[in-house]
C-alpha cells in the first residue's frame, strides 16, 4: 500500500504539464506534443516562402508541405492564452548556436505568429504585458551570453530589453545593450 501511494505521488510530479513555461532547447528539438493546426502550417509555409534569408537551404514553393518540418508543443502565456511553440525539425531552418522558434496563437481573426526568435533557453515570466506573460530568451557562444526580454504589445511580442555579458557560466554579469535585429 505504501509503495503504491509513493508511486502515485511520484507520478503526479513526473507528468509534464500540458503547457510549458521553461524550455531548454540544448541542441535537441522540443518533443512534439500536439499536432500543428493547419492554419499555422499555412502561416509558416508563407513565412518560409517569403523569407529566403531564413531558409536559404530549404526550398519552399507553393506545393511544399512543411507540416513535418516542425515539432510543436504548448507554451503557457497566461490564463486562457493557448499558444503553440514550434521548433524546426529540419537542419536547414535551425541556427548554429541556438534554436530558432516560433510562437503562434489563435486570435479573433485566426492564428497569428506572435514571436519568431532564437535561444538556448526560453522562459515565460510571471510578469505580464497586455495579459500575456513576458518572455525571456538566453543564448551563449563560447565568448558571450545574450539575454532578451520580450513584451506583448496587444498584437505580437516586441523586444523590450537586451543585455549581454562575457560568458562566465553561472557567473555571467550582464549589462544592457541596444537591441539589434
Amino acid at each position: 500500500m505504501r509503495t503504491t501511494f509513493l508511486l502515485f505521488a511520484i507520478s503526479l510530479f513526473a507528468v509534464p504539464s500540458a503547457a510549458q513555461r521553461h524550455i531548454e532547447f540544448d541542441g535537441l528539438n522540443v518533443p512534439r506534443t500536439v499536432k500543428v493546426p493547419k492554419p499555422i502550417v499555412r502561416l509558416l509555409h508563407d513565412e518560409l516562402q517569403r523569407n529566403t534569408e531564413l531558409s536559404p537551404m530549404c526550398h519552399v514553393d507553393a506545393s511544399t508541405d512543411v507540416s513535418s518540418w516542425f515539432s510543436t508543443s504548448r507554451i503557457d502565456l497566461g490564463e486562457r492564452a493557448r499558444a503553440y511553440l514550434l521548433t524546426p525539425e529540419r537542419a536547414c531552418l535551425d541556427a548554429i548556436d541556438h534554436t530558432r522558434f516560433w510562437i503562434a496563437r489563435k486570435t479573433p481573426h485566426g492564428y497569428k505568429v506572435i514571436l519568431q526568435a532564437g535561444a538556448i533557453v526560453l522562459d515565460a515570466l510571471k510578469t505580464r504585458t497586455h495579459g500575456l506573460r513576458d518572455l525571456e530568451t538566453n543564448a551563449c557562444t563560447a565568448a558571450f551570453c545574450f539575454r532578451r526580454i520580450y513584451k506583448f504589445n496587444a498584437s505580437l511580442y516586441e523586444t523590450h530589453l537586451c543585455s549581454e555579458g562575457e560568458n562566465g557560466g553561472n557567473r555571467t554579469k550582464f549589462h544592457r545593450v541596444p537591441c539589434r535585429q
